[in-house]
């Protein structure tokens, strides 16, 4: 049974954020990501990592969630994505819904 909440962490666009007492707050650029969103994204993967089979873990990813947690897989450089998202951003072309 769910007794307390104990910690989190938020990563959200500039701007977009208020006081909060238990949970980590990361402002990070969107559309565009990030280094912010990038150590959000290591905060996050940390929080996970560190959670148990006790642990109850609330998950709630919405629009822009690739440009505020941007974790390229390993090869794949942020400089990289941010020039990818850039040229898709410029082309035209949306994310598929």
């Amino acid at each position: 049974m769910l007794t307390e909440f104990s910690s989190g962490v938020i990563t959200t666009k500039l701007r977009h954020w208020l006081p909060l007492k238990r949970t980590e707050l990361i402002e990070a650029g969107h559309p565009l990501p990030d280094r912010n969103g990038l150590e959000g994204a290591h905060r996050i993967r940390s929080l996970l990592k560190d959670s148990g089979p006790e642990d109850l873990v609330l998950v709630v990813l919405s629009g822009g969630g690739s440009a505020l947690l941007p974790l390229p897989v390993e090869g794949v450089s942020l400089e990289e994505k941010q020039e990818m998202t850039s040229y898709c951003s410029t082309a035209g072309l949306t994310l598929m819904r």
